[in-house]
């Protein structure tokens, strides 16, 4: 079963990036997962939320797993994954620092460390005012919302994928994340896709996004 994370905002129209449901050639159940932190997205409720933005929400997806797996016995609970692009991609990369029951992750545009992205995202002043100030006026979501400080803890394989012309999140925050996983010796791909923004767009980056998808989930399948 390949968990297929939501990518959050507002907007129910975005490209079907990392939607496991288009990966091709290979035996696949979707399960597809939407949180409160995303159905809420935008109201005073998110808001409220923000300090959970990575924990509550990854706790929701393992959970959504587990249901899944209760209610349907053809699911064969020891070949899981999980992946998911924007937010969804950050939630992948907190998975990746909060459990071990994926035998493979696929993280497309998502942030590793808070403050890399708010440094070089475009979006760097609501990020300040959505965390409550800076990085140095010491609150704590900074880290405890952040998966480079549990980077000790990273032990899944994990794909990585980045536009070179994302502003949203960077590909350097790509770069620093893959960096940290071939420090730790965890096996990991990155893929940078130079003419892409926050969304792969062109037809054939997107078949060829999937193919690498298809590959890193059917290698670890097995």
């Amino acid at each position: 079963m390949a968990v297929s994370i939501d990518g959050g905002g507002g907007d129910r129209k975005k490209p079907l990036n990392a939607d496991l449901n288009l990966v091709p050639y290979i035996d696949l159940l979707t399960c597809m997962v939407a949180f409160l932190l995303i159905t809420a997205v935008w109201t005073q409720l998110a808001r409220l939320k923000v300090d959970q933005r990575g924990q509550g929400p990854a706790d929701e997806i393992n959970q959504a797993a587990d249901e899944a797996i209760k209610r349907y016995p053809f699911i064969d609970a020891s070949r899981q994954a999980a992946g998911g692009a924007s937010y969804g991609g950050h939630l992948t990369n907190w998975l990746a620092v909060s459990t071990d029951r994926y035998r493979a992750l696929v993280s497309h545009a998502g942030l590793y460390d808070l403050k890399t992205q708010w440094t070089t995202s475009d979006i760097a002043y609501s990020r300040e005012r959505g965390l409550g100030g800076p990085p140095w006026e010491g609150k704590a979501v900074w880290k405890e919302q952040s998966p480079f400080w549990q980077t000790k803890k990273l032990k899944t394989p994990i794909l990585l994928s980045f536009g070179e012309r994302d502003f949203r999140v960077p590909y350097n925050n790509g770069l620093e994340f893959f960096m940290l996983l071939q420090r730790q010796q965890v096996e990991s791909r990155l893929v940078i896709y130079p003419d892409e923004n926050h969304w792969i767009l062109k037809g054939e980056d997107s078949r060829y996004f999937y193919q690498e998808v298809r590959d890193w989930l059917a290698t670890h399948y097995e």
